[in-house]
Order: C-alpha cells, then sequence, then structure tokens
C-alpha cells in the first residue's frame, strides 16, 4: 500500500505536464556527469549535470536527496540554443517533501524542463556524512544514453568498490588519475534501463538483480582494513544508544526472574520482544541506518529491525550473555552483505552466544522465527556482525528442500448410494513451508483465518468442499486437518 501511495506521488512529481496536456513521457537523458568530491573532513560534494533531449511537452525533472544528511543547492537550467546553452534567469522549481512515515527526511525538488529544447540541468548537493557515499548505480529509470562518474579522492584516503552484475552492461570502462593531492577515479557505463521502481531513488533497492558500484572510502590508517573501518565506525554510532536506564533494567530483571541458564534467557527475551513490540519502519537520515535509543524503544514498545535488534543485544549483555547486532541483507536486496558499505545491507538482526558456540540468530521483526532455525529472510546469506573485535561476516545456514516438505494424507470412502466420495485428510509442514499460514494466523482473528484456510484447501482439492478443518500449531509443528466431500463422481481428485 505504501509502495503504491509513493508511485502515485513520484509520477504527479515527475510529470506536471500531466495537469497541462494529459500527456507525458519518459525522459531521455543523453548523458549525466556525476563528479564527487571527498573532503578531509569526511564530508562530500556531488556535482551533476544532465542533458536531456527536447521533448513535446513540458515536464518536471526530479532532483532527489536528503534533508537531514544532505543540502542542495546551485540548481541551474540551461537551453540550446544553436551550439550553445543558455541560462534561464528564473527556473520554475518546486520542492516536496515525501510524506510518508518511514521516508519523511526525504525531499524531492521538481525542475521544470521547457518544451522544444535540449535542455541541461545542473545542480549540487553537499553531504556531511561520508558513509552515505555508499553506491553508483548503473542503471537508470529513463532512457539514458552514458553516465560518467569521477570520485575525487584526497591521497590520505582510500577508495575501495565492488561491482555487481557488470556482465549484463553493454559497456562498461574504469581508470583513474592521480596527482599531488587527488586520485580521480572514472567510471563511464551505458547503463541498463529498469522497471519503474521509484523507491530505488531512495536507495531502497527491492527484487532487482542491476548492475551497482558498492562503494567505500577510508582514511589513511584503516586502509587495507575497510571491514574495520566499516565496524568501528557503526560501533561508535550505536554505542550511545545502547545504554539502559534502571527502569529498563528492572523490567529486564523481573521477565528473567527465576531462570537458571543463559539459553533460557535468550529464549525468554527474545519471545518478549516479538510478542510486545510493534514493528515500525524508519529511514529519516541516519535513522535509516542508526537505531534509535534502546530505552525510548522500550518505553514505546516499537521500532524497527534496527531498533528492536539493538533493544534486545544491549537487554542481553546487560544479562551477562554475549551479543551483537548485525547487519543483514534479505533475500529480496539488491545484493548479500558481502562488502562494507552501507548499501550492502537493508536489515539489522540480532546474534548471541552462549561459550564458544556457533552465533544463535534471532530477528525480533519476524514474528513466527524459532531459534535453532534459519531466519526465512535471510537463508545462506552472509551476515555482517558488529563487534569490539573489528566485525567480521558470517554465512547463514539454511532448509534444504527436504526439511521444507509438505506432507498431504488423505482417507477417502466411496458411496456409491449418493455418487460422492468422502474422507479425511491432514497436512503437515515442515521448515518453512507452513510460514505463509503462519503469518496468516497473526493477521487474523481465529474465525476469518479458518475461512481464508478454506478457501485454500478448496482450491488444492480441485475446489470440492472442504468442512471441520482443524489449525493445530504450536512451536515445533504446523499442521492441518479436515473433511472433504467430492459430489457427483467416485474417483480421487485430481490434484493435490
Amino acid at each position: 500500500m505504501r509502495n503504491s501511495f509513493l508511485f502515485f506521488l513520484l509520477c504527479f512529481l515527475f510529470y506536471p505536464s500531466i495537469l497541462i496536456s494529459n500527456k507525458a513521457q519518459d525522459f531521455h537523458i543523453i548523458s549525466k556527469q556525476e563528479n564527487i568530491l571527498i573532503f578531509e573532513d569526511s564530508t562530500f560534494t556531488k556535482e551533476v549535470s544532465i542533458a536531456i533531449e527536447k521533448a513535446e511537452y513540458s515536464m518536471g525533472f526530479p532532483i532527489f536527496y536528503d534533508s537531514e544528511l544532505e543540502e542542495l543547492s546551485d540548481v541551474k537550467v540551461y537551453v540550446k540554443k544553436g551550439r550553445k546553452y543558455k541560462e534561464l534567469d528564473y527556473p520554475n522549481t518546486h520542492e516536496t517533501g515525501v510524506d510518508i512515515d518511514y521516508l519523511n527526511s526525504k525531499k524531492i525538488k521538481s525542475v521544470e524542463i521547457p518544451a522544444g529544447y535540449e535542455v541541461k540541468i545542473n545542480y549540487k548537493i553537499r553531504c556531511t556524512e561520508l558513509m552515505y557515499f555508499s553506491d553508483l548505480p548503473l542503471f537508470t529509470y529513463d532512457d539514458t544514453d552514458t553516465i560518467n562518474y569521477q570520485v575525487s579522492v584526497p591521497n590520505s584516503f582510500s577508495f575501495y568498490y565492488n561491482v555487481l552484475d557488470r556482465d549484463s552492461l553493454a559497456y562498461f570502462s574504469k581508470d583513474s588519475i592521480r596527482d599531488d593531492e587527488y586520485t580521480h577515479w572514472r567510471i563511464n557505463v551505458v547503463p541498463n534501463k529498469v522497471k519503474a521502481d521509484p523507491l530505488m531513488y531512495f536507495g531502497i533497492y527491492r527484487n532487482l538483480k542491476v548492475p551497482l558500484v558498492r562503494t567505500l572510502v577510508v582514511p589513511e590508517q584503516f586502509r587495507g582494513n575497510e571491514m574495520q573501518y566499516m565496524n568501528n565506525w557503526y560501533l561508535k554510532k550505536v554505542e550511545e544508544r545502547r545504554r539502559l536506564n534502571s527502569n529498563t533494567k528492572q523490567k529486564i530483571d523481573e521477565i528473567t526472574s527465576g531462570l537458571n541458564s543463559s539459553r533460557a534467557v535468550i529464549d525468554t527475551l527474545y519471545e518478549y520482544v516479538k510478542r510486545n513490540f510493534k514493528y515500525v519502519a524508519i529511514e529519516i537520515g541516519m535513522g535509516a541506518f542508526i537505531p534509535t535509543d534502546a530505552n525510548e524503544v522500550y518505553e514505546n514498545k516499537q521500532g524497527d529491525c534496527k531498533d528492536l535488534s539493538n533493544f534486545l543485544s544491549e537487554a542481553l549483555s546487560y544479562k551477562g550473555i554475549k551479543s551483537h547486532i548485525a547487519m543483514a541483507a534479505t533475500y529480496d536486496h539488491i545484493t548479500d552483505c558481502t562488502f562494507p558499505s552501507l548499501c550492502s545491507a537493508n536489515h539489522v538482526i540480532c546474534v548471541a552466544y552462549i561459550e564458544d558456540e556457533n552465533p544463535i540468530i534471532m530477528d525480533p521483526t519476524d514474528p513466527i522465527h524459532q531459534i535453532d532455525t534459519p531466519v526465512q529472510s535471510i537463508q545462506e546469506r552472509t551476515i555482517f556482525v558488529v563487534n569490539e573485535d573489528g566485525g567480521e561476516y558470517y554465512k547463514l545456514d539454511s532448509f534444504s528442500p527436504q526439511q521444507n516438505l509438505i506432507d498431504y494424507e488423505v482417507f477417502l470412502n466411496a458411496d456409491s448410494e449418493h455418487m460422492s466420495i468422502q474422507g479425511n485428510f491432514e497436512v503437515k509442514y515442515f521448515g518453512i513451508s507452513g510460514n505463509f499460514l503462519k503469518r496468516g494466523l497473526l493477521s487474523s482473528d481465529n474465525r476469518s483465518f479458518v475461512d481464508k484456510c478454506e478457501k485454500h484447501y478448496k482450491s488444492v482439492f480441485g475446489n470440492h468442499e472442504i468442512s471441520n478443518l482443524d489449525i493445530d500449531q504450536n512451536q515445533k509443528k504446523f499442521q492441518a486437518n479436515g473433511q472433504i466431500l467430492i459430489n457427483g463422481k467416485q474417483s480421487c481428485p485430481k490434484q493435490f
């Protein structure tokens, strides 16, 4: 629902000409030049120049930025007359905030493109947080002939990058030139055009397999140890959000009173957070990456993945259990978390340790997850554990196909007098095969959930009559049983 609303919002902002002509068209971008300049104080600027082919109708070109971390300036519009570009004295612009709870620090400045001219738009964005420079997209929403990036890095810093899906590109080149003060990295590409997904403009990449450069710029003392730099940066940001106050500690002591093992404490606190805290997504400036204060999360009983995982980790640490948070990439993210960049991850989880055993993986935003089983959304993904030892990567397990079986047992009797077949069926789910039903049970009352299940099994059994359906669920299993009636024939249903 949120995504649909955002899509229509952006369509309105992209194409104000709809109000005038009832027509709209995609931009044809002749070239995009983006110069990223890194400064010694760990700030950076992006100077962007975009040449757009002339269009029949006036349109609004969107510039996206984060008002908490970025400052947009020097927006200029040029129209091509003959062989030269002439700057417009007073270009028409309109700025709008994205009024969605988890994106409300994002801004869009729409710049009017006059009809009938080839147009060039220049602008500058200054950012106060170097870690926010985390990727260079090699794909576009509009038809784009070429994209040229130049990343100018002081020689007291090092630039690390990792190219994803490079083989899909028609053309890609990179080189670098070093002078007395800077190393200038240049990347030229004929980008891939992707299906419309406005969320990508805000760095939210879902269900995309597209080329991308993951980036990281580190100071001299971390040259060759970029993972530790990323770890230490995140650890420092999180540190001030962790200290529990006396009220929070008192509640944790009450919850764990009488428990005599670390494992019992882990199980109890994990279930407490999953059952009592509401998931609320937040994508506000650095709040898109850094958790809310743990005491505030406890008081409000809500937060997103990083908030809940940070609180759980700190609660476990308070009880003497080694615990950390870890950055992760879910199955629908653009990439796995195998390179130390903020764009590598879209999720945060909690890991705990008992003695020298493998980490215990917990995702407090997954209400049906059980400890000692893989988390469905990050199976076989790599996580980046943030810890005092410089950080580490850890590859997660998954359920095998054999562990995800669905077992149907059907017992039928023919009634020749009434020309029908009737009997009982039982369905047992293993691994994550029944998770779609478990989630449905949590989001519905019992009666409506049973109604949905009856429709599901009616479809499974060829639209024959289902009755007396019973759902049996506990922490170890999920199964269903009921009765089936097949009227007007004496043959078994063809599909189960």
